[in-house]
C-alpha cells in the first residue's frame, strides 16, 4: 500500500509542476512498473482490485516498450502475466491478444522454445473458455509438443494434459478423454500444494468421461472412492462427486435417486451453477414435474445472462435443450422447435438464423459437439410429429434436412477422432435415428416421384453403413497418395503393434499392479498415436482426403456397374425393409413388410445352414425369406447373372445363395454372388492382374499334424495341392513363414482353423503351425488389420468362422474377414460356420481351377459350387446348404464374363476343329492341285 501510495502522490506532483517531465522520465520508469506488477502477480492472496493495479501497471510497461525502449524479455514476460490476469479477471478476448502478441515477441527476440510453452498453454486455456475448441486444441499441441522436449522442466503439465482431456470430452472423443485425465493425475507431483485438490477433480473428470462412454459401474465406483478419501475433509469437491452421482442416475432413469444426490449439492458459488439448475430441470423435467421444471429454468435463464452477456455457450444450449423437450411433452410443437433452434444457436457460433427451418452448413468453431447433435435430433423428430399431426409436408422436408445436418454434423465430429472405439460410440447415436430420414425420405420419393429424395435416403443409408471400415480404408489410400514421409508411416505401424502386443498381454491373466502397467502404456501410445496424426495432417493431401466425407452416389454406381449385374443394398428398419436396387440403365427401391415373424424365420434359416441334417422344412423357410428379400425385384433380374448383396444389421449372417425362389430354384445355381459393407466399397480402386498359379501362398498347417488344440485337417493337403504358386505344409506353415512370404504374393489361402471370438478384439484369431510355442501360434484380429496387404488381391479363408463375428448394429459383422478387408485387402473368401472338411476342399480345388482360367472370384466360387452341387459322385445328404453356401465372397463387383476372360475357350475349339479336319483338307488340297496339273498337262 506504501508503494502505491507514494507513486499515486509522485504522478500528481509530475502532471502538476512538470508537465513535461513525464515524457523525459517515464522511459526510465518502466522496470520499476514491471517489478510492482510482477509482486502484486506473484502474490497468491490477491483481490481483483489488486489484480486490476498490476494488470494496468503491465499496461504501462507494454505502452513504454512498444513506442520508446528496446526491452524484449520484460515485453515478452509482461504480456504472458498481464495476460494470465485477465483470465481471471473474464477479460478473455484480449487475454488472447496479449497471448498471441508475447508468442510474436519472443520470436522476434528468438526466445528459446521452452519459454514458449506458458503463453501456449494459457492462450489455449483463454480459447477453451470461449468455447473455440479447435483453437484450444492446437495451442495446447504446441505446449504439449515442448513439454515432451523436457518433461522434468514444466511443473504444471497436468494442468495442460487435464485441458486436452476436457477439450477431448468437449469434442465428444471420450476415450482420448480419459486418456489424457489418466495422464495428468500420473504426472501430478505429490509435492504441489493442491494435490489433494487436483487428484480428486481429475478423478471426477475421468467418471465424467467414462459415463459418456456408457461405462457407469466404473464412473460410480471412483466417485464413492473420491467419497470416502474426502469424507472427513471441508473439500469443494464433494458437491462436484454429489453432482457426478446424479448425473449417472440420471443417464440410469433413475430420476428420483438423481434428485436426492442434487440435494446433497445445494449451490455453487460461480457459474456451475447454471449447470446445476439444468439438471435440476433435467430431472423434473424426466419425473413429469413440469412447472418445478418450468421454475429451474427461468433460473437457470436468469443466472446465464448474468455470467455470458454475450449469449452463446453450452449452458444456455442445454437450457433451451431441457425446454424445447418439456413444451415438446406439453404438445407445444411451434415452441419446442423454437427452443431447439435457440439451443442450436447457442452452440454454432457461424450460425445466427433463428428461422427454425434452417441448420448450420458448417461447424468449424462450435461449443459442444455432443449437446449440438442432440439438439438437432430432437429437433429433427419434432419436425417429423408436427408432419404426422398435420400433414404438412413442409414439416416433412424440414425434418430431412434437419437429419441431414446431423449426419454431416456427425461426419465432421468422426474426422477428429483417431481410434475406432470413439467413432463407435459416436456410431450408437447415429443408428438409433437413421431408420427415420429413410422411411421419410422413401415416403416423400412415394408421394411426388422425385427421385431427389430417394437418393437422399441412399446417402442416408449409405451413412450408416460401415463408415468407421469406410474411413479407415480412405485414410490408407489418403496415406498411399499424400506422399507422406515413410518415417512417420513406420512410426505409425510401429505404435499400432505396440498397442495390439499390449492388449494381448492384457487379455493374459495377470495381477492387479501389472494390469495397471498395461494400460497405462496403451494410453501413452494411444496419445503418441494422436501427435502423429496430427503431423500427417499437417500435409495438405492427407487433410484433404481425410476431411472428405465418404459417401457414393447412385450415378457413380450406374457408371461402373457390369451391365449383368444388379447391387441389391438393404436397409432393415422397426417396420419394414427397404432396398434399393441398381442396373446399369435404371435404379430404384422396393419396400417389404417386416414384423417379427421375418426375423424368426431368418434366424431359423441360418440355424439350419449351420446345420449338417437340415430337412425339407428349410426349403419352405428359405421361400419365406427370398418372397421378402428378392421377389420383390424379380421383374428386374432378367439378363442379370451376378448379385451384389450391401446387408443390413441380421442380414450379414445370412448367405443369399441357399434362398430358394418361387420355382425352388436354388440362387446359388442361378446367379453368382458378391458381398460388401457399404456400396462405396464395391469400386475401390486397385490393380486387377490377371491371376496366375505361382503368384499364390498356400498354407496347411495341421494338414497331417494335430496338437493339443487343433485336430488334423487331413484334407487341407488335397485342398491346396494344385494350386501351385508356394505351398507350406504343416510345421512349415508357421506364422513367422507366413509373415515373411506374405509381401511377395497376390492370392493367399489358408486352410486352417480359426476361432471367430465375438468382436475385433485378441480373441478372434487364425491358427498356425508353431509347435508349442502358442506365443507365436496365433495371428490376432488386431495383427491383421495393421498387415500391408498392398501386393494382395485375393485372400481366400478356407478356416472356420471366419466370416463370423460379433454383429455392431450399422457396422456390420466383426470378423476375421472384416479385419482383412481394414487392412486393405479388396477381395476375401470366407466361411460362415464350420464346414465339412471334405466339401470345401472339393469346392475349393474347382474354384482355383476356374479362377485361375480367368473368371472373376465370385464367379469361380459360383461354378465350384454348381459343380459340387451337380456332382453325382457327392451323397445327396451333402448337399444342403451346410456343405457348400458357408464359402462366400466379400469384395468388389466383379468385371463382365466375356472377352478376354474365356477367349481361350473358342480359340481352343477352333484349335480342335483344325486339327480333325487338318488331314482331310490336305489330302484335298493335294486331289485339286493333281487334277490342275493334270489339265494343264
Amino acid at each position: 500500500m506504501r508503494y502505491k501510495l507514494f507513486y499515486l502522490s509522485l504522478f500528481l506532483c509530475c502532471c502538476c509542476v512538470f508537465p513535461f517531465a513525464e515524457k523525459q522520465d517515464q522511459p526510465f520508469a518502466y522496470r520499476e512498473y514491471y517489478r510492482q506488477a510482477s509482486s502484486i502477480f506473484s502474490n497468491h492472496e490477491t483481490t481483483e482490485n489488486d489484480d486490476l493495479l498490476a494488470l494496468s501497471l503491465f499496461e504501462k510497461v507494454i505502452a513504454i516498450l512498444t513506442t520508446r525502449e528496446k526491452d524484449d524479455s520484460l515485453l515478452f514476460e509482461s504480456y504472458v502475466k498481464g495476460g494470465t490476469l485477465m483470465i481471471g479477471l473474464d477479460r478473455i478476448q484480449k487475454s488472447i491478444t496479449w497471448f498471441n502478441a508475447a508468442i510474436i515477441a519472443g520470436k522476434q527476440m528468438n526466445k528459446p522454445r521452452p519459454g514458449f510453452f506458458q503463453p501456449h498453454l494459457y492462450c489455449g486455456r483463454s480459447w477453451y473458455t470461449l468455447g473455440q475448441y479447435d483453437s484450444a486444441l492446437y495451442h495446447y499441441k504446441i505446449a504439449e509438443n515442448i513439454a515432451d522436449e523436457q518433461p522434468a522442466r514444466f511443473f504444471d503439465r497436468e494442468r495442460l494434459f487435464n485441458m486436452l482431456g476436457a477439450v477431448y470430452y468437449d469434442l465428444g472423443n471420450f476415450k482420448q478423454a480419459v486418456n489424457y485425465f489418466e495422464k495428468a493425475l500420473r504426472v501430478l507431483s505429490v509435492r504441489n500444494p493442491d494435490y489433494t485438490d487436483l487428484t480428486t477433480r481429475y478423478k471426477n473428470n475421468i467418471a465424467a468421461s467414462l459415463v459418456r462412454l456408457g461405462n457407469f459401474d466404473s464412473a460410480n465406483a471412483i466417485c464413492d472412492e473420491v467419497l470416502q478419501q474426502i469424507s472427513n475433509q471441508d473439500n469443494p469437491i464433494e458437491k462436484i462427486i454429489w453432482h457426478r452421482k446424479a448425473s449417472i442416475n440420471l443417464l440410469l432413469g433413475a430420476a428420483d435417486k438423481a434428485l436426492i444426490y442434487l440435494n446433497k449439492v445445494s449451490a455453487y458459488p460461480d457459474r456451475k451453477q447454471i449447470t446445476l439448475l439444468n439438471d435440476y430441470a433435467n430431472v423434473y423435467y424426466n419425473l413429469n414435474r413440469f412447472d418445478s421444471a418450468l421454475a429451474f429454468l427461468n433460473k437457470s435463464l436468469t443466472l446465464n445472462r448474468q455470467f455470458y452477456p454475450s449469449g452463446k455457450n453450452p449452458d444456455l444450449a442445454v437450457t433451451c435443450k431441457i425446454w424445447g423437450d418439456l413444451l415438446d411433452a406439453q404438445g407445444d410443437v411451434p415452441g419446442a422447435l423454437r427452443q431447439y433452434q435457440l439451443s442450436v444457436l447457442a452452440l454454432a457460433n457461424n450460425f445466427t438464423d433463428t428461422s427454425v427451418y434452417s441448420n448450420p452448413g458448417s461447424f468449424g468453431g462450435i461449443f459442444a459437439a455432443n449437446t449440438l447433435l442432440e439438439s438437432l435430433i430432437a429437433k429433427a423428430e419434432v419436425f417429423e410429429k408436427w408432419h404426422s399431426a398435420n400433414g404438412d409436408t413442409r414439416n416433412l422436408e424440414a425434418a430431412i434436412n434437419t437429419y441431414q445436418s446431423v449426419f454431416e454434423l456427425a461426419t465432421y465430429m468422426q474426422n477428429s477422432y483417431d481410434t475406432d472405439e470413439a467413432r463407435l460410440l459416436l456410431n450408437k447415436k447415429k443408428y438409433a435415428i437413421h431408420d427415420n430420414p429413410i422411411r421419410l425420405c422413401v415416403q416423400l420419393y412415394r408421394r411426388t416421384g422425385d427421385k431427389h429424395f430417394l437418393e437422399k435416403a441412399f446417402y442416408f443409408d449409405e451413412q450408416n453403413k460401415a463408415s468407421v471400415l469406410n474411413e479407415n480404408l480412405a485414410l490408407l489410400e489418403s496415406k498411399k497418395a499424400a506422399g507422406l514421409p515413410a518415417g512417420l508411416l513406420a512410426e505409425e505401424k510401429n505404435l499400432k503393434l505396440k498397442v495390439t502386443a499390449l492388449l494381448l498381454k492384457a487379455a493374459q491373466p495377470a495381477d492387479e499392479a501389472t494390469i495397471t502397467g498395461i494400460q497405462n502404456q496403451v494410453r501413452d501410445h494411444e496419445i503418441e498415436l494422436n501427435k502423429l496424426y496430427e503431423k500427417l495432417s499437417a500435409y495438405p493431401a492427407y487433410a484433404k482426403l481425410n476431411e472428405a466425407g465418404v459417401s457414393i452416389a447412385p450415378a457413380q454406381i450406374q457408371k461402373k456397374l457390369n451391365p449383368h449385374s444388379m447391387v441389391l443394398a438393404y436397409h432393415t428398419g422397426e417396420k419394414e425393409l427397404t432396398c434399393f436396387w441398381f442396373k446399369k440403365d435404371k435404379w430404384d427401391c422396393f419396400v417389404s413388410p417386416l414384423n417379427d415373424r421375418f426375423f424368426t424365420a431368418l434366424e431359423q434359416h441360418v440355424s439350419a445352414c449351420r446345420s449338417p441334417g437340415a430337412g425339407s422344412e428349410q426349403q419352405i423357410i428359405a421361400k419365406e425369406i427370398y418372397r421378402t428379400l428378392l421377389q420383390p425385384a424379380e421383374p428386374e433380374l432378367e439378363g442379370v447373372n451376378n448379385l451384389v448383396i450391401i446387408p443390413d444389421d441380421e442380414l450379414h449372417q445370412l448367405p443369399f445363395e441357399s434362398l430358394v425362389n418361387a420355382n425352388d430354384k436354388q440362387l446359388g445355381v442361378l446367379y453368382s454372388f458378391c458381398y460388401n459393407y457399404s456400396s462405396n466399397l464395391l469400386f475401390r480402386q486397385h490393380k486387377q492382374q490377371p491371376p496366375e498359379k505361382n503368384a499364390t501362398l498356400a498354407l496347411a498347417p495341421f494338414a497331417n499334424d494335430s496338437t493339443n488344440l487343433f485336430n488334423a485337417l487331413h484334407f487341407s493337403a488335397e485342398e491346396i495341392g494344385n494350386l501351385g504358386g508356394k505351398q507350406l505344409l504343416n510345421k512349415e506353415a508357421s506364422k513367422t513363414n507366413f509373415l515373411q512370404w506374405l509381401p511377395h504374393y497376390r492370392v493367399l489361402h489358408l486352410a486352417t482353423h480359426a476361432s471367430a471370438g465375438n468382436s475385433i478384439a485378441p480373441q478372434s484369431y487364425i491358427a498356425f503351425n508353431s509347435g508349442t510355442d502358442s506365443a507365436s501360434q496365433y495371428l490376432y484380429s488386431e495383427e491383421i488389420v495393421n498387415l500391408d496387404m498392398d501386393s494382395v488381391q485375393l485372400v481366400y479363408l478356407s478356416a472356420c468362422e471366419t466370416g463370423y463375428g460379433k454383429l455392431v448394429k450399422g457396422e456390420g459383422m466383426m470378423s476375421l474377414s472384416r479385419a482383412f478387408a481394414y487392412a486393405g485387402c479388396p477381395d476375401i473368401i470366407t466361411s460362415l460356420w464350420q464346414a465339412d472338411d471334405a466339401a470345401t476342399a472339393a469346392i475349393t480345388k474347382k474354384f482355383y481351377s476356374y479362377y485361375y482360367n480367368g473368371y472373376p472370384a465370385p464367379v469361380a466360387l459360383q461354378k465350384a459350387k454348381t459343380d459340387y452341387l451337380e456332382d453325382p459322385a457327392v451323397d445327396k445328404r451333402k448337399k444342403t446348404p451346410f456343405y457348400w453356401a458357408h464359402l462366400v465372397f466379400v469384395g468388389q463387383e466383379p468385371p463382365p464374363v466375356s472377352g478376354t476372360q474365356n477367349k481361350w475357350i473358342p480359340i481352343l475349339a477352333v484349335s480342335v476343329l483344325l486339327l480333325a479336319f487338318l488331314p482331310g483338307l490336305v489330302k484335298k488340297n493335294r486331289k485339286i492341285k493333281n487334277e490342275i496339273h493334270t489339265r494343264k498337262r
